[in-house]
């Protein structure tokens, strides 16, 4: 009886999470700043206060970004505060989600595409 109340919420939770793991979008923003241009990762979510992302470049570099719910609509974009010259920069993504006093929970990695959306 025990075992099939744990086989069920397992299968629960996995069903969960891979419902969850289907609505990101990833991309580059450009932005425009007293004539420079420059670019930002970003990946689109919906919107989850325990969530951290962390980009990783190909050089091994590591920067953060937090969900931040702006204008009350449903999903927030994550960028990281680095600025970068190029979209063509390869980095991957870690999208960790907290909750205290659990350990982070792995909610999905890869590497940022290559859509660019100018701002």
């Amino acid at each position: 009886m025990v075992k099939r109340i744990l086989l069920n919420l397992f299968i629960l939770l996995s069903g969960i999470s891979i419902a969850y793991a289907g609505n990101f979008k990833t991309g580059w923003l450009q932005k425009n700043s007293k004539g420079y241009v420059y670019f930002k990762p970003y990946i689109k979510v919906k919107y989850n206060r325990n969530l951290l992302a962390i980009f990783i470049t190909s050089k091994g570099k590591v920067y953060k970004g937090k969900c931040r719910l702006k204008r009350e609509m449903p999903t927030c974009t994550i960028t990281p505060g680095k600025k970068f010259e190029s979209p063509f920069n390869e980095i991957r993504y870690i999208l960790l989600e907290i909750d205290h006093p659990l350990p982070p929970k792995i909610v999905k990695t890869g590497t940022i595409g290559e859509k660019i959306i100018k701002e």
